[in-house]
């Protein structure tokens, strides 16, 4: 049976970028990050970048959560349902959800943020659903047991010391039922967050409270999508001269211990229920 892009489970496949329903999502997400950026919310303070569905790993990511949401949004009730952005940033990514219908309670624990996101809210359309924003740890959520009926987190915990507590936070407020949509970066040469062993712990983490609703699919370690062979890449290409003393830096910095400051890194993602267990 042919695997449809953004419904299996696993790394990210470059092959996915040339897909038709790539093809179809992307340019739509495109107009709603160019109206959010035209409102001119970010100040001076805001340091992630104003237009992340140009980065080479999140150009894969929007996509795959907006598919997750889209399917889910046919067939919810009519009443709005609520669902959490942890770790949200200031993107136009919320309100592409809030237009599906749902109402989005963007968290995230930065003042820059919390000023950019509301000065959009009010002025950048959400209807039928909302956009909120709550200030707020995301591995300490200040909200009840079962409130939320979803969440998503894209490359968040990654950053995180502690990624599994934040996975045990969204279980705790998670109803039964509830779709959780998470994607994370993973270093493909170990020199970057999540090594093989936080990996693996990680996804074991997600086999308590959670259970996967796609199958796992597996993507040939050619075409796996990374910093270098996005439709962004994070480094461009070089030749010449310039490739060849970038190679010497990169050698005399691990003979020193030091990190290769040109991570590749790839992306994964999944798509779980809250079970009521």
């Amino acid at each position: 049976m042919t695997q449809l892009p953004f419904d299996t489970t696993g790394f990210a496949s470059l092959d996915d970028l040339d897909s038709d329903r790539w093809k179809a999502i992307f340019p739509h997400l495109e107009k709603v990050q160019q109206e959010f950026t035209g409102l001119e919310s970010h100040g001076v303070e805001y340091r992630w970048p104003r237009e992340p569905l140009y980065n080479c790993i999140r150009v894969w990511e929007y996509p795959f959560v907006y598919q997750q949401f889209a399917v889910l949004s046919a067939t919810a009730a009519n009443s709005a349902e609520t669902v959490a952005d942890l770790g949200s940033g200031a993107t136009f990514f919320p309100f592409a959800l809030a237009r599906l219908g749902f109402d989005v309670r963007a968290i995230d624990t930065d003042a820059a943020a919390e000023q950019a996101l509301h000065r959009a809210i009010g002025t950048m359309p959400t209807q039928p659903g909302s956009v909120r924003f709550l200030r707020s740890d995301i591995a300490a959520l200040p909200l009840e047991d079962g409130s939320l009926d979803h969440a998503y987190c894209i490359s968040v915990l990654e950053h995180l010391p502690e990624p599994w507590e934040a996975i045990r936070e969204v279980r705790r407020v998670l109803k039964p039922g509830g779709l959780f949509v998470l994607t994370f970066d993973v270093s493909e040469r170990s020199n970057h967050d999540l090594q093989p062993a936080a990996f693996r712990r990680l996804l074991e983490t997600l086999r308590d409270g959670f259970v996967e609703i796609s199958p796992r699919r597996i993507v040939h370690p050619s075409r796996v999508l990374n910093t270098y062979n996005s439709h962004y890449p994070l480094y461009p290409k070089r030749t010449g001269i310039s490739r060849v003393a970038r190679e010497m830096l990169k050698c005399t910095r691990l003979a020193l211990g030091k990190a290769d400051p040109e991570i590749l890194v790839s992306t994964y993602g999944v798509t779980l229920l809250r079970t009521a267990a």
